[in-house]
């Protein structure tokens, strides 16, 4: 269950900080090597499927 909710905050977290490279004036070199490294880890975690935001807003 643990793992589950670690992934789960992984992928939040990069959601947040893609959207935030997305907006003007982008965001600090600091945040941009925290999503690389997230990147990075839910690379070497056991694969799952992603949910959309339009699947997990149906329920």
């Amino acid at each position: 269950m643990e793992l589950t909710s670690d992934i789960q905050y992984l992928r939040r977290r990069r959601d947040e900080l893609e959207r935030r490279m997305r907006q003007p004036g982008g965001i600090r070199i600091i945040e941009e090597r925290e999503l690389l490294q997230i990147r990075l880890r839910l690379q070497d975690l056991p694969r799952q499927p992603e949910r959309s935001p339009e699947m997990a807003s149906a329920r």
